[in-house]
């Protein structure tokens, strides 16, 4: 499967912790060696938004959009600040 990343993501990104950003990268590393949905960990579909999906690492959430067979990377942040403004 493969994903972009959005401008946003990379700004939010860079404020978190530099251990942070690893685990982050390395979550993302598992959307590219990933066959299917299943493949990818901690992955989960946002109620009430079809094609939005979140991935957990820690206490930090990754915001995606399914489009076009491509995952759209559009948010980071720390799960309680996340899902306030995530949509």
């Amino acid at each position: 499967m493969q994903f972009i990343d959005t401008r946003k993501f990379r700004k939010n990104l860079a404020k978190l912790p530099n251990s942070v950003q690893l685990e982050i990268l390395d979550a993302l590393d598992t959307i590219d060696q990933a066959d299917s949905f299943s493949g990818i960990p901690n992955l989960k579909s946002l109620k009430g938004n079809k094609n939005y999906y979140r991935i957990r690492v820690g206490d930090y959430r990754i915001g995606l959009f399914w489009n076009n067979d491509t995952f759209q990377v559009e948010d980071v942040g720390k799960r309680g600040d996340f899902y306030k403004h995530y949509p």
